[in-house]
Formats: structure tokens, sequence, C-alpha cells
């Protein structure tokens, strides 16, 4: 092969290559640089083949903390579920850590899904340890502190359960009937922050009912009403007007019943007065009855009125008669089946709604 190539070459050379017109070398010279140029390019182009790309999604993989299957554990909350929202109400709730590591700045807090209505501030009245059979102690192996809406326990032992009873203030005025909320407590456990979020029995705010009783010479305009002197004497007649009074905003109120006693030595007059309901008087238990059946969920005042007649007696003097006393009153809010009652003081000659005749109750002789 190498002398094929060699004679090759000696012919081609002495044939074309040393002649006087050599454009035959000129020629295979630019043909060799051309081989080598394309040989060259092939060897590039094939380098620079992209590989096939695998257009396989690659998973998004977020890395979430979880919590230990060992949590804090919160108990029913004992509370009745109705609360009057101007007014303090208690609560009360177990809090147990079962875990066998211990817990740290557990956070407890109230949270309402209302905008008008939460809880402002809560305080603990008690704090019970329950040991492991049950038994209640009242001992206080716990630091706890109120925050505002938030109760804060510095820690709790592993296995350690407590009791928690509170007294909680909710703002006092809500146009929401039903306010739902839950209780959040968090707590560090070896440095990991956690969160346990419990739904609470909702609130169902109970009806705002106010009840009144006054005895009167003078209106509140001025017009006498009453006959007879003032202060009373003994032996003469003065007559007073009593008015009871009722309103209700919130809940519609069933069987709206105020009871009163007219006190001994009055005698009742005819002239009565009653915007709704029905006054009824029992001679032989001396008894006042006012009953509504209904009362709206934003009625404003009711009144019933009666008049009565005092006649002093000797042994009454320098002394402040009684008009009507043992007044109570009950109602059935309809929306919560809450009953609403209360009493009411005794009404007496002092007459301390009546501006113009307040304190002239003495009897004189």
């Amino acid at each position: 092969m190498a002398n094929f190539l060699k004679n090759w070459w000696r012919k081609r050379s002495q044939r074309y290559y040393f002649k006087k017109h050599r454009w035959h070398l000129i020629t295979d010279i630019f043909l060799l640089i051309l081989i080598i140029a394309l040989g060259v390019g092939l060897i590039l182009i094939k380098k620079q083949v992209p590989t096939p790309i695998d257009i396989t999604p690659i998973p998004h993989v977020v890395q979430v903390p979880t919590e230990s299957e060992e949590a804090i554990n919160l108990s029913d909350p004992f509370f009745s579920g109705n609360i009057n929202a101007r007014q303090v109400f208690n609560f009360e709730v177990e809090l147990e850590n079962p875990d066998l590591r211990g817990m740290e700045e557990i956070d407890i807090q109230f949270l309402s899904d209302s905008a008008k209505f939460r809880i402002v501030s809560v305080n603990a009245s008690e704090i019970i340890v329950i040991n492991k059979d049950g038994e209640e102690g009242h001992s206080l192996p716990v630091d706890i502190k109120s925050r505002g809406d938030h109760l804060s326990i510095e820690n709790l032992r592993p296995g350690q359960k407590i009791k928690i009873q509170s007294k909680l203030t909710a703002t006092p005025i809500t146009d929401d009937r039903v306010i739902n909320w839950k209780l959040s407590a968090q707590y560090k456990q070896e440095g990991q922050k956690k969160v346990v979020n419990q739904e609470l029995k909702p609130l169902a705010l109970i009806s705002e009912l106010n009840v009144g009783a006054a005895a009167y010479y003078h209106s509140e305009h001025g017009d006498q009403l009453g006959i007879g002197p003032l202060p009373p004497l003994v032996g003469l007649p003065t007559n007073y007007w009593i008015f009871l009074s009722v309103e209700n905003e919130g809940n519609i109120l069933k069987n709206f019943t105020l009871t009163a006693r007219l006190a001994e030595g009055l005698t009742l007059g005819s002239g009565r007065t009653v915007s709704q309901g029905d006054l009824i008087y029992d001679e032989a238990t001396r008894r006042i009855t006012w009953i509504i059946p209904e009362l709206g969920a934003l009625a404003k005042e009711h009144r019933a009125g009666f008049n009565v007649q005092l006649i002093p007696s000797e042994e009454q003097i320098g002394q402040i008669p009684e008009l009507i006393n043992n007044i109570s009153y009950i109602a059935t809010d309809s929306f919560t089946k809450e009953q609403l009652s209360g009493n009411l003081p005794n009404i007496t000659t002092d007459l301390i709604a009546d501006k113009l005749n307040q304190g002239q109750g003495v009897v004189a002789p």
C-alpha cells in the first residue's frame, strides 16, 4: 500500500506538478483543504447535536412540618352558651399535657367571627390541679397570667392536667344574636411552636329586658295625679299612682308576668291604665298581676298603672309606709329558651322617682 501511494505520487508530480502550468497542484491543494475543512466541520457539528430533553415535570415538594400526634388536650368547655352581652359570664375549661415532654409558653385566646363582638378581658378566678386519679386539688404549681383576651401559662409538666375557671368580659353591643367562636391554644415543645384550635359552643345572646316600678304624686311632666296631703298625715287619705314599666330589645319574649303585693292598710282605687296586656287584682291575696303574652324583639316601653289610697295610722308616725312589695317578674326568651326573671325594690311613700315630691314620705301626726 505504501509503495502504491509512493508510485502514484511520483508519477502525478512528474506529470502535473513540475510542468510549466501547475494549476493541478493548486487544485489538489484546494481540494485537500476543502476535504479537511469538511471533515472538521462534520466533527464539530456532531459534537454540538443536543441530547434529548427530558420534559417530565419535576414535582414541587414542600416540606410541611408535622405536628406531634400527641398534643395538648382541651376539654369541651363548661359553658351555658347563653349570655347577656353587657355582663361578665363564667367559663371553665380543662387543659392536659398527655405527652412525655413538657410544654412551655402556653397562650390561650378566645376568638370570635363577629366584628362587633369580642372578648375584651379574661380573668382566671381559680386554677385547680387534677391528679391521675381524677381528684381535684386547689394547689397552684403553674404560673398563669391574664392579658386582655389571653391567658398565659408558663408551663405544663408531662401528664399534668389543670382546670381553669375564669370570668370573661365581652364587648357591650352587638347586632348578632348568635356568635361563633373558638379557643386557640399555642405552645412550645422542644423549641417548636404548635397550635391547637377548638370550636366552642355558639353563643346565643339573651334579650335585654328592663323592668321598673315607681310611685308618683305628680307625673314626670308635672301634672298632679295624687290627692291628699304630702307628707301623709295620720287619719287623712292620700292617693298615689303606681306605674309599672317594661321594655325589651333583642329577642321575642313569651309570657311576661309581673306580680306585686299591695301593702297592708292600703286600698286599691278604681283608676287603672295599661298599654299592653292585662292588669289583674286578686283581692284575697292582695296581689296585682300584669301579664303580656308576647313582647316584641324591639318593644319600647309599655306601662301599666293603678292608683292606691293610704290612710296612715298613729303607729306609722315617723315611718315611711310601703305601697307595694314583693315585686317580681319572669319571661321566657323564645330564641335562647332562657328564663329571664328578677325582683324590684319595694315602693314606698318616699316617691324616689317623683322629682317634685321626693323625700316627702314620712308620716306626720
